[in-house]
């Protein structure tokens, strides 16, 4: 049976791009930080934020399939 993580992390498909003008700008400790945990402080660049609010953070994925695995052969 899957967790509650397995579920909320799955992760979506949507068919337009989502806008990237918000974004993590880095952690407390270290600003070259990429990976975050629960309750960590991270800087958010951009605009339109609220003081309080929650914010989900999506991680664009880049497509595995970006290549063909056998490039056809010049004839």
């Amino acid at each position: 049976m899957p967790t509650y993580a397995d579920i909320y992390c799955a992760g979506f498909i949507n068919r337009q791009i989502l806008p990237d003008s918000n974004y993590v700008a880095g952690g407390l400790e270290n600003p070259g930080t990429t990976k975050f945990a629960k309750n960590d402080i991270v800087y958010l660049e951009g605009t339109g934020y609220s003081l309080g609010a929650q914010y989900e953070i999506i991680r664009a994925l880049r497509d595995i399939d970006e290549y063909e695995m056998y490039p056809a052969s010049a004839s």
